[in-house]
């Protein structure tokens, strides 16, 4: 009788001890992976703000710079750079576009001025589909007016549909001059 009732105990034992960390782990899972894509949106931001700053200083001062990318969404297209991630949680206010410059709307009515403005439309958008967060980055460029000589300022960037991971070259391919508007040409290569 004291065999059976030591061996009940220890299969209680074994079971609470099973149920309880069955429900750390199912619920600690999701915080888990929650954490993990709150660290994957903070580490694509910080990619889209590097490769923003390489672009500005390849237009600035000419050469080439080249940049890492192992984000498989990764894409060019039309003068446009986007990164998109599928997620469970996120960092941004679900349904509006962030934008991560100021003055975001002056292209809209042509008046964003050189010196005042940053050259660069670069915001994130993400939305809520059920359980899901859908966030995409986004960066072009935008003409700026100078006060001082009247000229437009423009980085064009140029290159073939791209979309993968793997090294992204950043190159200058000089000025090109139309009237008022000097267009800077950069060069999009993933490789």
């Amino acid at each position: 009788m004291k065999a059976q009732q030591e061996i009940i105990t220890y299969i209680l034992i074994t079971a609470i001890l099973i149920i309880v960390v069955s429900s750390a782990y199912i619920w600690g899972i999701g915080i888990i992976e929650k954490n993990r894509d709150v660290a994957n949106l903070q580490n694509i931001e910080a990619f889209m703000k590097e490769l923003n700053n390489k672009i500005k200083s390849v237009a600035n001062t000419g050469g080439r710079e080249s940049v890492k990318i192992d984000i498989p969404t990764f894409s060019f297209e039309n003068g446009a750079i986007t990164v998109f991630l599928e997620t469970r949680a996120t960092i941004y206010d679900p349904g509006k576009q962030i934008y991560f410059t100021k003055n975001p709307d002056c292209h809209i009515t042509n008046s964003c001025i050189l010196g005042r403005d940053e050259p660069e439309i670069f915001y994130v958008y993400s939305r809520k589909i059920e359980e899901k967060y859908y966030t995409t980055y986004y960066l072009s460029y935008r003409s700026l007016i100078s006060l001082q000589d009247g000229n437009v300022y423009l980085i064009v960037l140029e290159g073939e549909k791209q979309m993968g991971k793997g090294e992204i070259i950043i190159e200058n391919k000089g000025k090109v001059l139309e009237g008022n508007l000097i267009k800077t040409l950069i060069e999009i290569k993933l490789v």
